[in-house]
């Protein structure tokens, strides 16, 4: 039995992020995006048990899959990096490739987090 555990940290990380750019590509009013971005932290908080326990049973499908649903919110609201960051995860093949890059995520979901509490709280 292989544990991972996620954990939200941001260290010294920044999260470069602009509502505005989404808003006007979207045709919505910003304070609807940053809405949306909340929404999108807490179900990515929400799929952390699933990804570490699909992680610890060793199924790559599952973890593909909640990557897949995820890379599609941050697209939409184009959140470019952890779109890219779930992507990447979508297409891993190896519980290596998988932990990596899960981490990673992690901790950008932890400063995206927190540039959004400071900016539009």
């Amino acid at each position: 039995m292989v544990l991972l555990v996620l954990e939200e940290v941001a260290g010294n990380e920044n999260f470069e992020f602009d509502p505005a750019e989404a808003a006007n590509a979207l045709g919505l009013p910003e304070s609807l995006i940053v809405e949306f971005v909340g929404d999108f932290i807490e179900q990515a908080r929400e799929e952390r048990p699933h990804f570490e326990e699909a992680y610890e049973a060793g199924d790559i499908k599952t973890i593909n899959e909640i990557a897949h649903k995820l890379k599609g919110v941050a697209a939409n609201l184009r959140i470019e990096q952890m779109r890219e960051l779930m992507e990447s995860v979508q297409h891993s093949q190896s519980l290596e490739e998988v932990e990596e890059r899960l981490v990673a995520f992690y901790r950008k979901l932890a400063a995206l987090s927190n540039t959004m509490a400071k900016e539009y709280a």
